[in-house]
């Protein structure tokens, strides 16, 4: 008899439950000059909110840490160059605990400590397999829209921005993602267009995943922004987690080496494919 795989025992084994979490919802500090008026049009807050994205070609988290879920603090290597490039390691006294990322082709997953002896990798195209999705419903790249990297397509469907609660503005869409339709809703704060919560649904309705910003660091070359740290669900996983981002060092090239976007070769470890892995586990 076949047995159905799932990410959540590999996700466990690192993170935990969720029990000890921290709130989902926290306080913002230093607020920037306002950008958006109180009755900003959608155009508007498209446009803050895609210029914002635009000006981070890259940036790198090297202090970052993995919190909360009942587990003691790890160490933590975040790093992104658009448009699909990402890279988590986290890291314990033992060495390298979990490597997850995407490059412009394929991602990968690897935690040391899971029942898949390998790194899970596949093509972004994989994912639009059924059996891959129900494996990993939502792929690493998903790391930097849930730091507020988010782009308003003009091909995609966008509604708003009505009134979010807490004075936010909440903006909806709906969008075509590696074959299947997706709907994002948006919570932005209504000065600066920041993006402090978002919450993904399949087409049925079933939540995916969601991230919930707090506090805000500012590029002074740019004014590009980014949060403090993240909250982020992913129910699918059963995971929740908390990452403080630590000092963000925004559009430095020189920091990045080929090896960075590339999938890990672990000493004995193979690499084992997410459609072939999905299609022959049931």
């Amino acid at each position: 008899m076949r047995r159905r795989l799932s990410l959540a025992p590999l996700l466990l084994v690192l993170f935990g439950t969720g029990a000890g979490c921290p709130q989902m919802v926290r306080q913002y500090t230093q607020p920037p000059p306002p950008k958006l008026l109180a009755n900003a049009s959608l155009d508007e807050v498209i446009q803050v909110v895609n210029e914002n994205t635009d000006r981070v070609a890259n940036f790198s988290a090297p202090q970052a840490k993995i919190n909360g879920m009942g587990v003691t603090r790890l160490k933590a290597l975040l790093a992104y160059e658009r448009p699909r490039r990402l890279r988590l390691q986290v890291f314990s006294p033992l060495g390298t605990e979990a490597d997850l990322g995407s490059n412009d082709e394929e991602f990968w997953m690897w935690i040391r400590r899971s029942p898949i002896d390998g790194v899970l990798y596949g093509r972004h195209a994989d994912l639009a397999s059924p059996q891959a999705r129900r494996m990993l419903p939502v792929p690493p790249e998903w790391l930097a829209e849930a730091l507020g990297l988010v782009r308003f397509a003009a091909d995609e469907y966008h509604a708003g921005p009505y009134e979010g609660g807490d004075g936010r503005l909440r903006v909806d869409s709906e969008r075509w993602k590696d074959g299947r339709r997706l709907r994002r809703i948006l919570l932005l704060d209504p000065a600066s267009g920041q993006v402090l919560e978002q919450h993904l649904y399949d087409a049925r309705g079933e939540y995916l995943a969601g991230a919930v910003a707090s506090g805000r660091q500012r590029d002074p070359a740019t004014g590009a922004v980014l949060p403090e740290s993240i909250d982020i669900r992913w129910p699918a996983a059963q995971l929740e987690l908390g990452l403080d981002l630590g000092e963000v060092l925004f559009n430095q090239n020189s920091l990045y080496r080929p090896e960075m976007w590339q999938p890990p070769q672990p000493s004995g470890v193979p690499l084992i494919r997410l459609s072939t892995t999905a299609s022959q586990v049931q």
